[in-house]
């Protein structure tokens, strides 16, 4: 996976000033770690769909979410970005209808439900549109890379390999939990 020093990160990535009642704030859309806000927590799993999953239990989807979050975290905090695990991380905050808080209020809201990850729909998640962004993947992977992202379409086409099209192949290795 490819790494880029986070100078670069923070020109590619689409943050834009917002203005809100209180200043203006920037919004980070790059999606990863805690940079956005997104700590999970209990709430954020029971959004979790079975009918979002082919083939995966639920168990295992909430356990590759949480440690591609942890992963997220652990690159912020060494100012790195991994695109492709930016693609997996946006793949499943949009199946597990995940609330994208923000810094703080703008225009009165605090924060927003995450927008499919490559055509940026705000739309709630049904089986149509779990279809119509796998087949956009699909379509996309090895033809086209967002720029400046590298690996972030390749990221979102495995996640849905994995939990649409029930591929067996997880997007990221998975620790195992261990009985203690």
């Amino acid at each position: 996976m490819r790494m880029i020093d986070s100078i670069a990160a923070r020109r590619m990535c689409n943050a834009r000033p917002i203005s809100s009642t209180s200043g203006r704030r920037e919004i980070c859309r790059c999606a990863v770690g805690s940079c956005c806000g997104m700590k999970l927590m209990g709430r954020d799993f029971d959004r979790i769909r079975r009918e979002h999953l082919r083939g995966v239990k639920v168990t295992e989807f909430a356990r590759l979410w949480w440690q591609a979050e942890q992963r997220g975290d652990a690159l912020r905090a060494e100012d790195q970005v991994d695109w492709y695990l930016v693609g997996v991380l946006a793949a499943c905050r949009w199946i597990a209808n995940a609330w994208i808080p923000y810094d703080g209020p703008i225009d009165g809201r605090n924060g927003e439900m995450a927008k499919t990850p490559l055509t940026l729909k705000g739309a709630w998640v049904i089986e149509e549109l779990i279809e119509e962004e796998t087949l956009y993947a699909e379509r996309l992977v090895g033809r086209w890379e967002w720029p400046g992202r590298p690996g972030y379409v390749a990221g979102v086409a495995a996640t849905f390999a994995w939990t649409w099209r029930r591929s067996s192949v997880p997007p990221i290795q998975v620790e195992q939990a261990h009985a203690s």
